[in-house]
């Protein structure tokens, strides 16, 4: 692919009234391109198109169930951790640079299902009575379960998990060890 500054050098020549063949012969590139790109009137940049596809196969499609186990147990582990364990669980498997495939993979796991956390933080009371944390989270398991049991996936659900959750009084970052949540009332 040709870079902008060429294809402008050789609108540039075009403008001037340089023909086309030997406007191209100028920038250093062949005929044809020149002209693609005068019917085009873009420039490469402008051309490209986002790729909507996989070029490799998921490396670790056959072990996300695991993964996405570790996360929902330990919401602090990093991936890299991850990484590790699954290397030492299968070893040979993994090479050292899919560790960047696996991150993003933790990353955009963990923005979906924050959308959740978020809303049940928004809804829950803020009257300060006391709770133990296992009813709550038995609570949140129950209404994740059949929201995903319904393949939930968007807002509404995500506030029918913070209802369910926040129905109990207490503020839902303070029956979550660990949490980092923050609210308008903290």
């Amino acid at each position: 692919m040709k870079k902008d500054g060429e294809i402008k050098l050789l609108l540039d020549e075009r403008g001037k009234g340089v023909s086309q063949k030997l406007a191209a012969v100028r920038v250093g590139v062949s005929e044809r391109t020149a002209r693609k790109y005068e019917q085009a009137g873009k420039l490469p940049s402008q051309m490209r198109q986002p790729r909507m596809h996989r070029t490799r196969d998921d490396p670790f499609v056959d072990d996300w169930p695991w993964v996405e186990a570790q996360i929902r147990e330990d919401p602090a582990l990093q991936a890299k951790t991850l990484f590790a364990l699954l290397c030492a669980a299968f070893p040979g498997r993994y090479q050292e640079g899919q560790l960047r495939t696996l991150q993003r993979h933790v990353q955009a796991w963990r923005v979906r299902h924050q959308r959740c956390v978020s809303a049940a933080a928004r809804f829950a009371p803020q009257t300060g009575e006391v709770e133990l944390a296992a009813t709550r989270s038995e609570a949140a398991k129950s209404a994740t379960e059949r929201a995903e049991g319904k393949g939930a996936k968007t807002s509404h659900d995500c506030t029918e998990l913070a209802k369910a959750v926040g129905a109990s009084g207490t503020p839902l970052r303070d029956s979550i060890p660990g949490s980092t949540l923050t609210g308008p009332h903290s």
